[in-house]
């Protein structure tokens, strides 16, 4: 048990450091006040307007909270069955 702990520890340190970098590398909203007021347009007709790397980033970053949540649950069994 010790060794699955050990690596479910390795791959959560890394999967958080993965997500960090994710987390830092998407774009930020700068709507500030106008959003407030609903001036932002930010959807189009046919859909949320955004490139195809800040999307790629978002399901990235959703994948990775997902890795680091079942991660950290595992560890966590592991810590009550040792």
């Amino acid at each position: 048990m010790d060794v699955l702990k050990i690596i479910a520890s390795a791959l959560l340190v890394i999967a958080g450091a993965l997500l960090v970098v994710c987390v830092m590398m998407q774009e930020g909203n700068d709507e500030g006040m106008s959003s407030i007021m609903g001036s932002s347009n930010t959807e189009s007709e046919f859909g949320k307007s955004g490139s195809s790397k800040s999307k790629k980033l978002n399901k990235y970053t959703k994948i990775l909270a997902a890795v680091v949540m079942a991660l950290a649950l595992v560890i966590a069994i592991l810590t009550k069955v040792a």
